[in-house]
């Protein structure tokens, strides 16, 4: 792949750092089976930022960082060559609208629940029984288990992030180098509502968050 993939991806870490600003810290972390990003657009420019050189943008380009195939689409996301130049800024476009499909063991006062996604929202069930824990969950989760679309709070339709940047493209330069991708505890689940003190189940959501570590080194 172009040397420039590689710093395309990693700077995506720095516009996924936002989502940790707009809602209050979690109060547990799961690993989601899905996590669906929706990459905009990716721009560079040679003159502080006056113009920029568009080299990828697309209105629908979500990619599920969970699945094995996403090292695969993340390396392919930047089609054909970047003009050669001398760039000293970058800019990145995704969507505020994630996609995540997960689950989440956790204590509310003296009962264990497992929090999931639904396609409306959060739903729970006590972990006893039938669901003791996380992997009686997902070898046979509820009938209402499902992808979950969701806009973290207070932001923008899009989240964009404007770095300083040092590169430079010559005609005919290739680089070729893998690229890794973790999940890793990048959902999250947060108390939204209720008075002080661990509340009720129904006062607890998840969202997506910015667990997510894309890198050309093996993590």
């Amino acid at each position: 792949m172009k040397l420039v993939k590689i710093i395309v991806l990693t700077t995506l870490l720095l516009t996924l750092t936002t989502l940790t600003k707009v809602y209050a810290a979690g109060v547990a972390y799961g690993t989601p089976e899905q996590y669906h990003m929706n990459f905009l657009s990716f721009s560079q420019s040679t003159d502080s930022g006056d113009t920029w050189v568009v080299f990828f943008e697309s209105d629908d380009n979500y990619i599920d960082l969970a699945s094995d195939t996403a090292p695969g689409e993340l390396a392919d996301i930047v089609p054909g060559d970047i003009p050669a130049g001398s760039y000293d800024m970058f800019r990145s476009v995704i969507s505020s609208i994630f996609k995540i499909k997960g689950a989440i063991l956790y204590e509310v006062g003296e009962d264990e629940y497992i929090f999931y996604t639904t396609s409306s929202g959060t739903g729970y069930v006590e972990a006893s029984g039938e669901y003791e824990d996380l992997e009686d969950f997902y070898n046979d989760p509820p009938d209402d288990y499902a992808l979950l679309t969701i806009q973290p709070p207070t932001t923008e339709d899009t989240m964009t992030t404007i770095m300083d940047d040092d590169l430079e493209i010559i005609d005919g330069q290739a680089y070729t180098e893998p690229v890794y991708v973790t999940v890793e505890d990048s959902i999250e689940l947060v108390k939204t509502s209720g008075p002080p003190g661990p509340g009720d189940p129904d006062n607890y959501t998840l969202y997506p968050n910015s667990n997510v570590t894309i890198s050309g080194e093996p993590i």
